[in-house]
């Protein structure tokens, strides 16, 4: 199991890891494994977003969400060893497309929509930027000949992602009147308490709102279960 954490002082993104010794450390460009015996501390480091929860200390740094600086958020799974990755993604993939009125000014973007859209980046774009990468590599790879594959550092990594069946911005819609009413007022002014949402839908923490996106994540899995099944089952299948 890793958990990825920034580290405030020297700007790294560090995967904190307990596998029993398998992986030992690693050293990426601004990314770094760290063999440790994983704490709610650990836990507590990624999740802390920059400016909304406090950083926490390990050791004698502090460590904020890991997205800041996780660059190839796949890359601690294989350093660990795995050969297939069910990756579960938090939007559906979808882009949003300019309003066709072209006759129309847009509006210049409030500074919540643009902190909606760096948190957008930096959640969501490394993955699938990441997703691009593994899924050249394996097609490189698949032309390769044996011989050839096994005298390079690389292998094939075997890929499933399941993402969100609707705009998970939509779901925040629902909801946005049960934000605390504090919440509400700063998004307010900031001029982001309104569509498209994109800020809302990562800072809100209501019951409803998580419940819908569980019984969503639920849906989504069940319609996919055979093929997550068969997946998970592979073994020592061959990647396809």
């Amino acid at each position: 199991m890793a958990v990825t954490a920034s580290s405030y002082r020297t700007g790294q993104a560090v995967a904190f890891h307990d596998s029993a010794g398998l992986a030992g450390q690693w050293v990426r460009a601004r990314r770094t494994g760290r063999e440790v015996e994983l704490s709610v501390d650990h836990v507590m480091a990624s999740t802390a977003l920059p400016l909304v929860f406090p950083a926490q200390r390990i050791g004698r740094e502090y460590f904020g969400d890991g997205a800041l600086r996780q660059t190839s958020p796949l890359s601690p799974a294989i350093h660990l060893g795995a050969d297939r990755l069910l990756v579960i993604a938090g939007r559906d993939g979808s882009i949003d497309l300019p309003p066709e009125d072209e006759g129309e000014e847009p509006d210049y973007p409030s500074p919540g929509l643009i902190a909606g859209q760096l948190l957008d980046i930096l959640f969501n774009d490394w993955l699938d930027a990441d997703i691009e990468r593994l899924e050249r590599i394996n097609a490189t790879l698949g032309r390769m000949t044996e011989a050839q594959r096994e005298a390079g550092p690389l292998r094939r990594v075997g890929l499933l992602t399941i993402r969100p069946s609707v705009d998970v911005r939509d779901v925040t819609a629902r909801h946005i009147r049960a934000l605390p009413r504090t919440v509400a007022l700063l998004l307010r002014l900031i001029g982001a308490l309104k569509p498209p949402y994109v800020l809302p839908s990562y800072l809100m923490f209501e019951p409803d709102y998580l419940g819908e996106l569980i019984d969503l994540g639920h849906r989504d899995a069940m319609a996919r279960s055979e093929e997550i099944a068969a997946f998970l089952a592979a073994g020592d299948a061959p990647v396809r």
